[in-house]
């Protein structure tokens, strides 16, 4: 079976359209077409529904689709092992982190493993907490880090680091100052909060429920950490971050809260329970873990 067909039967299902997955691959639109339609004939079934807007994935599409990523990450390995052999000379790194990692932590791990290993390249997928599982679930990473993960079946903590989450406000927020404050004093000022459901967020309902503290006011609710420390550095708003999230600087500070629920936000660095890593994942997860461990975890 054509290798090239099967990752461009992949790209069209993850981008959503010919159109979109030729533009993201450099490619004419034609090209992927034939090598879907000729996927399809050597199949024997209809593999995508093509509709005004974009594909959808048939029953049989749906099964292919999870062979085809299986049987180009066994590809994967198999390259990375023979890079492992070759000194690692070559090889792909697949990460998927939340954004503060990716903007904070990744650059400085990458920079540093690739003066040893200058050949080998990153695949990197950026999304919240859930975001983060499903990549690792589905075998489209190969390492993650997230923030207060919950157990997930198929997915292995490899480590945890502490981040007790802690308030954000501009500066010159009455709140702003030395020492920690109750989450109580946080109730008097407008919420920036995650979104309901996220693990970040059911932290700090449960911390609030425990302190018999109804949060009177939310002026947002948003998955954009950038949006909720933009809007705290603009507002009297309070938002409730990991620090990772919110580096104390020219427009924000960060202040801790004095909540034994809330001081046990932690980063987890995560990997699949049933799948091997390749040797270039395995010798960039300790380079991962040192700068991981390098960040202040406390304002």
């Amino acid at each position: 079976m054509n290798l090239s067909a099967l990752s461009s039967f992949i790209a069209v299902t993850e981008a959503g359209s010919f159109r979109a997955a030729a533009e993201h691959l450099h490619v004419v639109q034609s090209v992927l077409s034939r090598q879907i339609l000729a996927l399809e004939r050597e199949i024997g079934a209809t593999l995508l529904t093509r509709k005004p807007r974009g594909v959808a994935l048939t029953l049989a599409g749906e099964i292919v689709l999870r062979h085809a990523r299986a049987s180009l990450g066994h590809i994967d390995l198999a390259r990375a092992e023979i890079a492992a052999v070759e000194g690692l000379r070559r090889g792909r790194v697949r990460v998927a982190a939340i954004g503060p990692v990716a903007d904070a932590i990744l650059p400085q791990a990458i920079t540093a493993f690739s003066r040893s290993y200058p050949g080998v390249s990153f695949d990197v997928r950026v999304g919240n907490t859930p975001h983060v599982l499903g990549l690792l679930a589905e075998g489209l990473a190969e390492l993650g880090v997230a923030y207060n993960a919950p157990i997930t079946e198929g997915v292995l903590v490899r480590d945890s680091i502490d981040q007790p989450l802690v308030a954000v406000v501009r500066h010159g927020h009455p709140l702003a100052g030395d020492g920690a404050r109750p989450l109580a004093a946080l109730a008097d000022w407008p919420a920036i909060l995650p979104p309901p459901g996220s693990p970040t967020r059911l932290l700090i309902d449960e911390a609030s429920r425990r302190a018999n503290l109804r949060i009177p006011s939310v002026l947002l609710e948003s998955d954009s950490v950038g949006l909720r420390v933009a809007l705290a550095a603009r507002t009297d708003a309070v938002a409730i971050l990991a620090p990772l999230s919110a580096p104390a600087g020219e427009h924000v500070c960060t202040v801790a809260i004095s909540d034994p629920l809330l001081s046990v936000g932690r980063i987890d660095l995560l990997a699949s329970d049933v799948r091997a890593m390749s040797p270039a994942t395995s010798a960039f997860e300790p380079v991962l873990r040192r700068f991981l461990r390098g960040h202040p975890s406390r304002p």
